[in-house]
């Protein structure tokens, strides 16, 4: 009996220890396969908050080389003061990299917006991709009604 109780306990830490590795850094994962994809936000979960200005979302593309890219982001402006928000596209090759600011747009009228990140002559050699909104007004709700974005290589 003991011996059973031992091998389930050895049994049930590898699974919690698996299972902690498999949790990835990233909101999506893009295969060799995939060159695409969509993210639309539920309706009643907004990007930022009354005590949360920051939203982020970051892909991993797994691309076989160097890549061209188009980002599509529809911002919808909730409640609060508006203001001036900076919109910045940033990629890193190693998960252990620091975030490289690509490109920044700014929404200066924080009326409802789509903004467009697009690279289509020189390709570009990183591999993790992350859209980084960050309000200066924690009081400035906005919506991310819509995220997608195409890879090329």
């Amino acid at each position: 009996m003991k011996k059973i109780i031992f091998l389930f306990s050895i049994l049930t830490i590898l699974f919690i220890n698996g299972y902690g590795q498999e949790q990835s850094p990233q909101d999506k994962t893009l295969g060799y396969d995939l060159t695409w994809f969509t993210y639309t936000a539920p309706t009643t979960t907004y990007a930022t908050t009354a005590t949360d200005s920051n939203w982020y979302y970051t892909v991993l593309n797994e691309s076989k080389g160097p890549v061209k890219y188009n980002f599509k982001i529809t911002l919808d402006s909730i409640s609060g003061t508006k203001q001036v928000t900076p919109v910045v596209l940033k990629a890193k090759i190693w998960p252990s990299d620091s975030w490289t600011a690509i490109d920044t747009i700014t929404w200066s009228t924080g009326v409802d917006t789509t903004i467009l990140f697009t690279q289509t002559t020189t390709a570009q050699y990183y591999r993790y991709w992350r859209v980084d909104i960050t309000t200066a007004l924690k009081a400035f709700i906005i919506q991310v009604d819509e995220l997608s974005a195409k890879f090329w290589e």
